[in-house]
C-alpha cells in the first residue's frame, strides 16, 4: 500500500467543531478587535463527533460554512454544510482509505469541489458535487502523489491544484480544462510542496 506520512491532527475521539466569529474578525485589516468590543464573541458549534484528521473550510455566498474533512475512524472523505435546517453531512468518497490532506472550494453556483489524498493507492483525487451526487476522479497516480493539496478555481471555473509528490519530494501542479487534466512539476529542487496556502489567487 502506497503511503505518504499521515498528518493526523488527533488520535482520540474529538469533536469536529466550526468556530465562527459574530461580528467583524480581528484579522480583518481596519476591523474591530475582539478585545476592543465585548459585543463580539466566538460561536462554537458541534458538527460531528469523529476521530478527526485534516479539515478545510470555505464560505458560500451567504457566509455559511462548508467543511471538507477526513473521517479517520472510517478512512472516508466527508463534507459538512450548514443549511437552514442544520448541518448536512455527506460521505464524498469511501473507496479505500481516502480524504486526508483535504482542500475545499465552492464555485460560482455554490457547488462543492474537493481535492484530497487517496492513501490506499497513493494518488491525488478530486471530487465535485453534481446535483445530489459526487463525481470522483483520479488526477495523478504517478508514484506517491496527492499530499498537502490546495485547490482554487479561476474566473472560468477551471480547477487548479497544488500538491506534494512524495516519490520525488517535489511540488506539483494540476490544471483541469473542461474534462482534461494536465499535470506538471513546479519545483523539483528537493523536498518541496509540503506546506501550502489555501488562498486562491
Amino acid at each position: 500500500m502506497k503511503m505518504i506520512s499521515r498528518r493526523i491532527t488527533a488520535t482520540a475521539w474529538l469533536v469536529l467543531a466550526v468556530i465562527l466569529l459574530s461580528g467583524v474578525s480581528s484579522c480583518n485589516p481596519g476591523g474591530t478587535d475582539i478585545e476592543d468590543d465585548p459585543s463580539l464573541s466566538w460561536h462554537i458549534e458541534t458538527v460531528e463527533i469523529v476521530t478527526a484528521g485534516s479539515t478545510s473550510i470555505c464560505l458560500d455566498a451567504d457566509g455559511s460554512p462548508c467543511i471538507g474533512y477526513y473521517d479517520y475512524s472510517n478512512g472516508d472523505l466527508k463534507c459538512a454544510r450548514l443549511t437552514g435546517s442544520g448541518w448536512e453531512i455527506d460521505t464524498v468518497d469511501s473507496l479505500g482509505v481516502v480524504g486526508n490532506h483535504v482542500s475545499i472550494v465552492l464555485d460560482a453556483s455554490g457547488a462543492v469541489h474537493i481535492t484530497y489524498y487517496d492513501e490506499t493507492n497513493g494518488d491525488l483525487k478530486y471530487a465535485w458535487k453534481n446535483l445530489d451526487t459526487y463525481e470522483v476522479e483520479t488526477v495523478d497516480s504517478e508514484g506517491y502523489v496527492g499530499g498537502f493539496t490546495s485547490i482554487a478555481l479561476d474566473a472560468g471555473g477551471n480547477v487548479h491544484v497544488s500538491y506534494f509528490d512524495g516519490t520525488n519530494s517535489d511540488l506539483k501542479y494540476a490544471y483541469r480544462d473542461g474534462h482534461h487534466w494536465s499535470t506538471g512539476t513546479v519545483d523539483g529542487t528537493g523536498y518541496t510542496g509540503r506546506l501550502h496556502s489555501s488562498e486562491a489567487g
